[in-house]
């Protein structure tokens, strides 16, 4: 089937999507929805449907075509589709979640293709054949099962690094080099922040250059506060985003940034963490707190489909469900980052 996390993902995007015919109604299309045809066409029409929907793929298979040559083509009709949920649901808003990653240009054809594929998707029974056919068009359209996989935690990172409220030409650090810390980087960098990654392993470090940070700090060569400084030519970094989730990294991520600085704190470290107020007093440091996501999956599926974040490299084992005690062998390995187990 396909991953929870792709699930999960997609639920989310298509609450959006729901969000947004709440906003809007029945009159007209709302900010998010998808649409063709000329804007100021005389006639409007709004669809919901649904991916799992046998009588939306009928509709979309046998009548839509000619409906489209006739009207929406000619630049009669105006055409909205508004997303909607049938069961399997999870079947639903994966289905949408991959049309919205293929981009604005891709969103109907791939919506298309799925309808067409639909009886195939459900012919097994199981979550097999919705699986092999959302994979199989997902790869048609340009998009890669890593790209799929990490949505969600670059979703992530797009709300820390807003909340960073990171401005073009400002010094960032990044805590921690594993798969939120990389995907906070290149965000980072696409905001036109320059990053210096703080780390503890070679491997990582070094692809967090490879994905263009500016310079990188192991950690066993001492605390990272050198390192910011002599980075940033000041005091410290404009701002620091934590990823690292542990007592010792929220700790170092406050020592990094410069007076008046931000610090954004992502990780969950599951025991209590010291921090000396007097130093952030001191500095007059701003501590935020980033948990998960709101409403970033639409800039997470731009920044993939613009090509301003590269996810390939970060996958870097995958493993069978069958196989799932060697994934946790392979988790514990200090050199392995997103770990990713395919059923």
């Amino acid at each position: 089937m396909l991953s929870r996390r792709l699930l999960l993902a997609a639920a989310a995007v298509a609450g959006l999507a729901l969000a947004g015919c709440a906003k809007g109604g029945a009159s007209g299309p709302a900010e998010g929805d998808m649409s063709m045809g000329d804007p100021n066409a005389p006639v409007k029409m709004v669809e919901y449907a649904s991916m799992s929907c046998s009588h939306c793929a009928q509709f979309n298979n046998e009548v839509f075509p000619a409906f489209k040559a006739k009207y929406i083509d000619t630049g009669k009709v105006h055409y909205t589709l508004k997303e909607f949920l049938t069961p399997p649901e999870q079947v639903a808003t994966a289905g949408f979640l991959l049309a919205r990653c293929a981009g604005k240009d891709k969103y109907f054809s791939v919506v298309d293709a799925i309808f067409h594929n639909q009886a195939e998707m459900f012919q097994t029974g199981d979550a097999t054949g919705v699986r092999t056919v959302l994979l199989r068009i997902a790869q048609s359209a340009g998009l890669t099962e890593e790209q799929l996989l990490l949505t969600e935690p670059l979703a992530v990172m797009v709300r820390a690094v807003a909340r960073a409220e990171v401005k073009p030409g400002a010094t960032a650090a990044v805590v921690g080099a594993g798969t939120l810390g990389l995907l906070g980087l290149q965000v980072l960098r696409a905001r036109g922040a320059r990053v210096l990654v703080v780390g503890r392993t070679d491997r990582r470090l070094n692809l967090a250059r490879q994905l263009g940070a500016e310079a990188v700090h192991a950690l066993a060569a001492g605390p990272g506060s050198e390192a910011a400084r002599a980075f940033s030519g000041r005091e410290g970094v404009d701002v620091v985003v934590e990823t690292a989730g542990t007592p010792e990294a929220v700790a170092g991520a406050i020592e990094l940034a410069r007076p008046g600085g931000r610090v954004v704190l992502t990780g969950l470290p599951h025991e209590p963490s010291q921090v000396h107020f007097f130093w952030v007093v001191r500095h007059e440091l701003t501590l935020v707190g980033s948990m998960i996501y709101q409403d970033e999956f639409p800039e997470a599926m731009r920044l993939l489909h613009d090509g301003a974040v590269t996810v390939a490299p970060l996958v870097t084992h995958r493993f069978p469900l069958d196989a799932i005690g060697d994934a946790f062998v392979a988790y514990r390995q200090p050199d392995s980052i997103k770990i990713a187990v395919i059923p």
